[in-house]
């Protein structure tokens, strides 16, 4: 009896081409970003979720400050909105981490666009799927951006998920 196998080469073929592709797709993903040189972030930033009620929230000479209100000019805090939250993001584990706002007021701030290496703290996005008509809108990711480069954030949103929309960059921290 003959016991040798014939390959079919049509059958091995039509199961190489998915595998190929699949290769040069997630080439042509990654291998841009090997190749590019730009550098992971390496400035974390301080952020806040919900809202300040009545409060203003600002950086000045590189120092948190909340400017309090009048008095006769308080609006009673509403009930259905989330209370201000701050948190420091470790861009190198792309982690957050609360904070209380003495803590946060002792962090020396850089409120400018973009952080001494060149990212930038972007909102959101648009895509759209061949036609406008079919677009979608994604604005409560957070990214940071350099240069074509696009680094999803893991956000810290606090209790409820409706927070995620209420995501307020502070600046960069300064070491």
């Amino acid at each position: 009896m003959n016991t040798t196998k014939k390959v079919d080469v049509a059958l091995v073929i039509g199961l190489a081409i998915p595998v190929v592709m699949i290769l040069l797709v997630a080439g042509a993903i990654y291998a841009p970003r090997l190749f590019s040189g730009i550098e992971d972030p390496q400035y974390d930033f301080l952020y806040t979720v919900g809202y300040a009620q009545g409060y203003r929230l600002f950086v000045d000479d590189g120092r948190l400050k909340l400017d309090e209100p009048e008095s006769e000019c308080v609006v009673p805090a509403s009930t259905g909105l989330p209370e201000l939250q701050f948190f420091i993001h470790d861009v190198n584990i792309n982690k957050s981490e609360r904070l209380t706002f003495d803590q946060a007021s002792l962090l020396r701030l850089d409120n400018t666009a973009l952080s001494p290496d060149g990212y930038e703290f972007a909102y959101g996005r648009k895509s759209e799927f061949l036609f406008p008509m079919w677009s979608s809108r994604d604005y409560r990711t957070r990214y940071l951006r350099k240069d074509g480069h696009a680094i999803k954030l893991e956000l810290e949103t606090g209790e409820s998920f409706s927070n995620a929309g209420t995501v307020t960059f502070l600046g960069w921290i300064e070491e």
